[in-house]
């Protein structure tokens, strides 16, 4: 907003806090009526111009708002529906998965995301496009906490020789560590 039509805002809203205070004169508000009604004259193209926009704006931020109803968990089925027959008025195309199970979908990125790591190895990202394929099942883990634990140290070993300030005999170690379990790959 350029400082001229900031000005002229800040003066409009004199006039108009001048039209509504209790204490001021007839005489004094009589004249910010007449200023007003100038100064709308004036900057009529401007005014309209701008309204329109913030119309458009205001618009966009509603559909908006209706759009994140459908996608948000903590609103009722009620408010989805009525998000989406609004929408369809307006002549917007809209699907929403009713209930969404917030971890399976976190999961399903955490696969989408290998795809693309250059870090992960090719069987894991083989995995990870059977399971996008539909393939195969998610993996649910290690089964025992027992092998659960190891397949962390594994990992806290694996990683110790990523890491470039872990010293050569330390990766040593973690190398003969990794054979003893089976790993050859490092």
């Amino acid at each position: 907003m350029s400082t001229s039509s900031q000005q002229d805002n800040r003066v409009a809203g004199g006039y108009k806090a001048t039209i509504s205070n209790p204490n001021t004169s007839e005489e004094a508000k009589t004249h910010a009526r007449e200023m007003l009604a100038e100064m709308n004259a004036e900057h009529q193209g401007e005014y309209t111009e701008t309204m329109g926009r913030e119309d458009e704006i205001h618009s966009n931020r509603v559909i908006g708002g209706y759009k994140a109803t459908l996608n948000n968990p903590n609103v009722s089925q009620e408010a989805k529906d009525r998000a989406e027959a609004v929408l369809g008025e307006q002549g917007y195309e809209v699907s929403y998965v009713e209930e969404t199970d917030s971890h399976t979908n976190r999961v399903l990125g955490g696969y989408k995301a290998t795809l693309s790591n250059p870090n992960t190895s090719e069987e894991a990202k083989m995995h990870a496009a059977a399971v996008l394929d539909g393939e195969e099942p998610p993996s649910k883990g290690a089964g025992t906490q027992e092998e659960q634990h190891l397949h962390r140290v594994i990992g806290g070993y694996k990683a110790t020789l990523s890491n470039p300030n872990t010293s050569d005999e330390a990766k040593e170690q973690a190398r003969l560590k990794l054979k003893e379990h089976g790993v050859e790959e490092y």
